[in-house]
């Protein structure tokens, strides 16, 4: 019975948000958000198209507004670019994406990023979060970096609207640590 509960301890996400600023106000529908396709990770090329991919679909259902960047550009030229009638662009940052072969590695995939939606033309930041995550141990190859941003992205942007609980704080799996 003890080396049975001892192997679910490791059975879910863990995730770590070290800094949260909440929106002042919930986000509308209708507002438009043009997402930034943030520079790839350190040595995980392609990761930033797949993370613009991933947070263009947590967005799209709340929003009906949604467009992704075609390319990296300093900050100051998306927001100049932005396309018209879109109240808000999504500056990310990759800090870590790191996939691990976990069926034989025994290695968790792990993910540090941070996300910042900012108000168009001035850049004032409306929201924005840091926040680490690690797979569960013993995944078999079950679990990639992408459904760690999914997992606790998915919160951030759904308190953006109003639709989610987020704050600064631990989550093992979708629940605050207590």
């Amino acid at each position: 019975m003890l080396v049975f509960s001892a192997a679910l301890a490791g059975c879910k996400s863990t995730y770590q948000v070290s800094h949260y600023k909440a929106p002042a106000t919930q986000i509308r529908p209708e507002e438009g958000v043009f997402i930034i396709v943030p520079q790839d990770g350190p040595d995980e090329p392609g990761c930033g198209r797949l993370a613009a991919y991933l947070l263009e679909g947590m967005f799209l259902q709340y929003s009906k507004r949604i467009q992704l960047s075609e390319k990296t550009a300093p900050l100051d030229v998306q927001l100049t670019n932005a396309p018209a009638g879109f109240n808000y662009v999504l500056q990310s940052r990759i800090n870590l994406w790191k996939e691990e072969a976990t069926e034989w590695s025994g290695l968790r995939d792990k993910l540090d990023m941070t996300l910042r939606l900012l108000r168009v033309p001035g850049g004032e930041v409306v929201s924005e979060t840091h926040f680490e995550g690690q797979s569960k141990s013993g995944s078999w190859g079950g679990d990639r970096v992408e459904h760690l941003l999914k997992e606790i992205g998915g919160k951030w942007v759904g308190a953006l609207y109003g639709r989610a609980e987020f704050q600064q704080t631990s989550y093992k799996g979708d629940k605050p640590k207590k």
